[in-house]
């Protein structure tokens, strides 16, 4: 019954398979032209930090207001 149904196939299996073709994915081309704008605007994911260290609010400071009952 699994064999019932095809492999699927994407475009970028088809790059990495017959590279000969020089073929290219507008898709992924666009989605990398994207990301490079956002970090030139600043607005990329965040950098991994280096060391290992207490976070940016440290739970026990965390004040939970009370919503009066």
């Amino acid at each position: 019954m699994v064999k019932y149904y095809p492999d699927e196939v994407n475009f970028a299996q088809i790059i990495r398979k017959y590279p000969e073709l020089e073929l290219v994915d507008m898709i992924e081309q666009q989605r990398l032209a994207d990301v490079e704008d956002r970090k030139r605007r600043g607005k990329g994911a965040p950098k991994k930090a280096k060391t290992k260290g207490i976070g940016l609010f440290p739970i026990s400071h965390v004040c939970i207001a009370d919503r009066g009952s």
